[in-house]
């Protein structure tokens, strides 16, 4: 094996056989684990420079495969789609005890399907929860908390789904055209 090019993880511009690229996803990995670990939630400011470095590595790999490199947005357009369909889901999930609760405060039967969904259409019933929702900083820090690590692995687990196929992609050497 040769030495392992640490530039291959952050610059675009390199060459990254299979195993340099897994190097590298696996450092950026880290390196949004330790983000998300540390600083939470409100380190988004940091994700596009993960984003970047992930864009940079499957760049690179696809320029060792003798491939377009501009097929390298794929895998972080459909990850990044799988970022936010978990993390806005999580947080839904997060915001549903008190959407039940506000309904339940205002004599909702939430039983009955049709009181749920008459009370939810309800304009005064949206206000409220938003006002709760903007005002209750602890409550808006906690649904945030909830979408943020669902959202981290539905972002790693789609990017590993590419990798496996990207590590696989031989050389593609074409012969030259025929001249003439």
């Amino acid at each position: 094996m040769p030495p392992v090019n640490f530039a291959a993880a952050f610059l675009p511009n390199q060459r990254a056989d299979a195993d340099q690229y897994w190097i590298a996803l696996g450092l950026i990995a880290a390196v949004d684990f330790l983000r998300l670990s540390l600083l939470g939630p409100q380190a988004a400011v940091v994700w596009p420079m993960i984003a970047f470095f992930v864009l940079a590595a499957h760049i690179n790999r696809l320029r060792h495969a003798g491939r377009r490199v501009d097929l390298a947005v794929v895998p972080l357009l459909t990850a990044w789609l799988g970022k936010f369909a978990a993390g806005v889901l999580a947080m839904t999930f997060a915001v549903l005890p008190l959407y039940m609760d506000m309904m339940d405060e205002r004599g909702v039967d939430i039983n009955d399907p049709a009181a749920v969904s008459e009370a939810a259409y309800d304009p005064a019933f949206q206000q409220a929860l938003a006002e709760r929702l903007s005002t209750d900083e602890a409550l808006a820090r906690q649904i945030a908390d909830a979408g943020a690590w669902p959202s981290m692995w539905a972002f790693w687990i789609v990017i590993g789904l590419f990798a496996v196929w990207f590590a696989r992609m031989g050389r593609d050497v074409r012969p030259a055209p025929p001249r003439g």
